[in-house]
C-alpha cells in the first residue's frame, strides 16, 4: 500500500509547536479540520488525510515557507517503529531500502524512489494526487524531512550534490540552503536531491542487529 488512509498527529502537533509563540492561533489553525485541541493529548489518535491537509492549509496562510520549516522538525523519531528500524539498520543503504519498502508508515503523500545516476544516489518524490494548492508545501516538507532523517541516521550531515524542484523558484528560496546546502535547480523535471552513492555503504552509528530484528517483527 503506497499511502495510508489514516495518519498520526505528528504534522499537526509540529505545526502547533511552530506557532506556539502565538497560542491564540490554535483555534484558527485547527478550524475546519474536526480536530479538537484535546485530541492532541491522545498519543493513539488517528486522523484522515483531509483533516491533516486542512490544518496545513490554515497554517500556510500565515507562513509561506512552512513546508521547509516542518521538514526541519520531522526527525527520524517522528516516524515511529519504521524510524527506529532504520536507525538500527547496518548501513545507510540498508536503512533507505527499509524506508522505501514501507512508504505508508512514513505518512508520505508521494511515491518515493531512489536510483543511481552517474555516481549519485537520487531520492525523488513523485505522483502527488492530493490538494493541488498544497503540492509545493508537501514537497518541501517531504524532501526536507528525508534529508533530516538522513542526517539523523548517519549521526552527521549528509553532503548533498544537487537538489531539483519542478516548480518555479519561490520568493523565500534563500531559506532552502538550511535543508539543501547544494546547487539548486528550479523548473526542473523532477523533485529530488542527490548525494554521492558511496554513502550508501556507510555503517550506521546506532546499528544493532537484535533491535533491528525485533522492531521489524513488530
Amino acid at each position: 500500500m503506497l499511502h495510508a488512509h489514516l495518519t498520526t498527529l505528528h504534522v499537526v502537533s509540529q505545526i502547533l509547536k511552530i506557532f506556539a509563540g502565538q497560542p491564540g492561533l490554535t483555534e484558527s489553525l485547527l478550524a475546519g479540520s474536526g480536530i479538537a485541541a484535546a485530541d492532541l493529548a491522545c498519543s493513539d489518535t488517528r486522523i484522515t488525510r483531509t483533516q491533516e491537509l486542512q490544518v496545513c492549509a490554515n497554517a500556510l496562510q500565515r507562513r509561506n515557507d512552512l513546508g521547509l520549516e516542518l521538514g526541519r522538525h520531522m526527525h527520524v523519531s517522528a516516524y515511529g517503529l519504521v524510524g527506529y528500524a532504520a536507525l538500527s539498520s547496518a548501513t545507510f543503504g540498508d536503512a533507505w531500502r527499509l524506508l522505501l519498502q514501507y512508504p505508508a508508515l512514513l505518512g508520505t503523500y508521494f511515491k518515493l524512489d531512489m536510483h543511481l545516476e552517474g555516481g549519485l544516489a537520487w531520492v525523488s518524490a513523485s505522483d502527488y494526487q492530493y490538494a493541488p494548492a498544497l503540492e509545493v508545501f508537501n514537497l518541501e516538507m517531504c524532501l526536507a524531512s528525508l534529508k533530516l532523517m538522513s542526517d539523523d541516521l548517519l549521526g552527521q550531515p549528509l553532503p548533498l550534490s544537487a537538489a531539483q524542484f519542478s516548480y518555479a523558484e519561490p520568493d523565500y528560496s534563500t531559506r532552502y540552503p538550511h535543508s539543501f546546502a547544494c546547487p539548486l535547480q528550479f523548473n526542473a523535471t523532477r523533485n529530488a536531491f542527490a548525494f554521492p552513492a558511496s554513502w550508501l555503504q556507510q555503517p550506521l552509528p546506532l546499528a544493532d542487529a537484535v533491535t533491528h530484528r525485533e522492531v521489524l517483527d513488530r
